[in-house]
């Protein structure tokens, strides 16, 4: 019997989206957050997409929770979870630019302050 891998990360140079998939467990969980924190340092914002997960139980979801606070607290960083897919006419599609700018300053502003440290 083969298992499918229940998550995927794709990593960038200062963000990383964490894919789940199928029927996710606590175990399930545990590891990908422990992948997560394995990313390198530049890695400050995590996203965490569930569109191809099934709905996670309330203990899976809090256990996910505390993973990705105890991430951002020590990274200083930012988390960003998504459950569903966006549809292309969804009238707040034009809105993500803006969004996009927000993450785009807070990076920058993020550098500005590394570099002055």
């Amino acid at each position: 019997m083969r298992v499918q891998p229940y998550f995927t990360i794709e990593s960038h140079p200062r963000s990383a989206t964490l894919y789940l998939h199928g029927a996710v467990s606590v175990s399930g969980v545990l590891e990908a957050i422990r992948q997560c924190e394995r990313l390198p340092e530049s890695v400050w914002l995590l996203r965490v997409e569930l569109s191809t997960a099934k709905p996670l139980d309330s203990g899976t979801f809090t256990v996910l929770a505390h993973g990705l606070r105890r991430w951002r607290e020590t990274r200083s960083g930012i988390t960003d979870i998504t459950t569903t897919r966006r549809d292309p006419a969804d009238p707040f599609r034009a809105a993500r630019p803006g969004v996009r700018a927000t993450i785009r300053a807070l990076l920058e502003r993020r550098d500005r302050i590394v570099a002055g440290s």
